[in-house]
């Protein structure tokens, strides 16, 4: 079985979740960020959003009400909530 040595890299994937934060209107994105993560990332559309959070993470995708009505209203996300996404109040 192998062991961790003093020069061996662990490793941890966490299982924290992607939150939705806004639209970048200069960038014509939607900002993104996982906690824990020092850095923003982007995000094209619902789609983009629940795949890199849910398909690839297995993590949950956290959305503000609004932005997900908002979504709704232009088509881009269901109006039932996928597995794995949840709403927030901001």
């Amino acid at each position: 079985m192998p062991r961790c040595g003093a020069d061996d890299t662990v490793v941890v994937i966490s299982g924290a979740p992607v939150h939705i934060l806004g639209w970048d209107e200069e960038r014509q994105v939607w900002l993104a960020r996982r906690d824990g993560e020092p850095s923003f990332v982007w995000v094209q559309d619902f789609a983009d959003a629940y795949q890199a959070a849910h398909v690839f993470r297995r993590v949950d995708l956290i959305v503000p009400a609004a932005i997900y009505t908002e979504w709704i209203a232009i088509g881009d996300a269901p109006q039932r909530l996928p597995r794995g996404v949840l709403l927030s109040a901001q």
